[in-house]
C-alpha cells in the first residue's frame, strides 16, 4: 500500500488557500486579460483531468490514488501518450491558472513548483515504484518514452 504523507487533493487545496490569502494582501494585478488566460488554464485543466479520469474508466482500472496497488492495466493511451501524471499535471494547472487569474503570477509560480516538488517526491515517486514492481519492463519502457509531467 501507498504511504501516503498528504493527500494530493489536501495539498491542492491548502495551496489554493495559501494563494487566496495571498490575493487578499498582495496588489492584485489582475485584469481582463489576466482572467481570460488564466480561464483559458483553468479550462485546459478540466479537459487534461477528465480524459485521464475517461481513459483510466475505459481501462477499468483505479483512479484513487491511495489504492495505486489495485491498478488492474497500464494506461498509456489518450492524455497518457503525454504525460504519466495527467492528473497531477491537471492540478498543478489550476493552481497556476487560479493564480493568473487572481493576477498574482509569482505567487503562482512558486506554489505551484511548490506543488510539483512535494508531489512528485511524496506521492509520484512511491507510485512508480509500485507501478514498476507491478507492471515490470512494460511500465520501464512506458517511462522511457513519456516525461513525468509534460
Amino acid at each position: 500500500m501507498l504511504n501516503l504523507k498528504i493527500p494530493p487533493v489536501v495539498v491542492l487545496l491548502f495551496l489554493l488557500s495559501f494563494m487566496y490569502l495571498a490575493n487578499q494582501n498582495l496588489i492584485n494585478q489582475a485584469n481582463d486579460v489576466t482572467r481570460g488566460a488564466g480561464a483559458v488554464i483553468l479550462l485546459l485543466s478540466v479537459v487534461v483531468a477528465a480524459s485521464a479520469v475517461m481513459t483510466f474508466r475505459r481501462h477499468k482500472t483505479t483512479v484513487n490514488p491511495h489504492k495505486i496497488e489495485n491498478a488492474s492495466a497500464l494506461v498509456t493511451s489518450g492524455v497518457f501518450k503525454f504525460s504519466r501524471n495527467p492528473m497531477y499535471l491537471a492540478m498543478a494547472l489550476v493552481l497556476f491558472g487560479i493564480s493568473v487569474c487572481f493576477g498574482v503570477l509569482v505567487v503562482g509560480v512558486v506554489t505551484t513548483a511548490v506543488f510539483i516538488l512535494y508531489i512528485t517526491q511524496f506521492q509520484i515517486k512511491p507510485e512508480e515504484r509500485m507501478l514498476q514492481r507491478k507492471f515490470g519492463s512494460e511500465y520501464k519502457d512506458y517511462c522511457n518514452t513519456v516525461r513525468r509531467w509534460i
